[in-house]
């Protein structure tokens, strides 16, 4: 798990652009909001790892991942729905790049098959300091 959740950063952060590669990092909760760094910003943390046993005493794991993505709330609507006016992303579009990015992309043969699962709803998260929308992405990764 520790060396595929390094490759999706690596590849997150080759790819999204937009994305300050401070801001794609493994997190501890996909609820904890950051005081520091900066929005939008791409939390990696693990799912579970399952094992199978497949003929000829062939092995199959699967490994789920959780991608939440966040933005800071500064705008009605915008942290979903994007803002035309300044070309920031929203959440919904953030998540789109993320999972056309990582669908079917094996990290440099880290794994055999990588399968978008689900794409939750938006939350709202609130600190003292912060209004945030976060937005969930199962990812399950498959390695025999």
């Amino acid at each position: 798990m520790k060396s595929l959740l390094k490759a999706i950063q690596t590849q997150l952060k080759t790819s999204i652009g937009y994305v300050r590669n401070g801001d794609i990092y493994v997190t501890e909760d996909i609820r904890l909001v950051r005081d520091s760094g900066g929005y939008p910003a791409i939390g990696l943390k693990d799912n579970g790892t399952g094992f199978g046993f497949l003929s000829g005493d062939d092995q199959e794991d699967s490994l789920g991942v959780v991608i939440a993505v966040y933005v800071k709330l500064l705008k009605q609507s915008a942290g979903i729905m994007g803002d035309a006016s300044s070309s920031n992303k929203g959440l919904l579009e953030i998540a789109a790049d993320v999972v056309a990015d990582l669908k079917d992309n094996k990290l440099g043969n880290i794994v055999d098959m990588a399968l978008p699962k689900n794409i939750g709803a938006s939350e709202l998260l609130v600190t003292e300091n912060l209004w945030v929308q976060m937005i969930p992405i199962q990812i399950q990764y498959t390695r025999y």
